[in-house]
């Protein structure tokens, strides 16, 4: 699954983030992530723009317009709105199904 988020009219220069909330283990590994629960595996790889900075934050109502999720982190990509302000985010998603566990199918 790929998703594009797109902003226009943002001021230069604050940070602008696309983010997931998730019980999962996070690993990050330069514009990819690999988040992990119960044997399943979801795949975050960021596309554009060359430059985001992947993040893994609290979801503990960081923000003052955040609820505390007790047990959950998030996900973050974040970028700098440029000049144009024009901000474009594409991310590419997919899973997968670890093994089969004995006795299930």
């Amino acid at each position: 699954m790929r998703t594009v988020d797109e902003l226009a009219g943002v001021k230069p220069g604050p940070e602008v983030r696309w983010q997931i909330v998730t019980k999962a283990k996070i690993q990050i590994n330069g514009s990819r992530a690999r988040l992990t629960e119960d044997g399943r595996t979801l795949d975050v790889n960021v596309k554009s723009p060359v430059g985001a900075v992947l993040s893994i934050a609290p979801a503990e109502g960081s923000e003052e317009f955040d609820e505390p999720i007790p047990g959950f982190q998030r996900l973050r990509v974040a970028v700098r709105a440029p000049a144009s302000g024009e901000v474009q985010i594409k991310v590419e998603v997919s899973s997968s199904v670890g093994p089969v566990e004995a006795g299930r199918q």
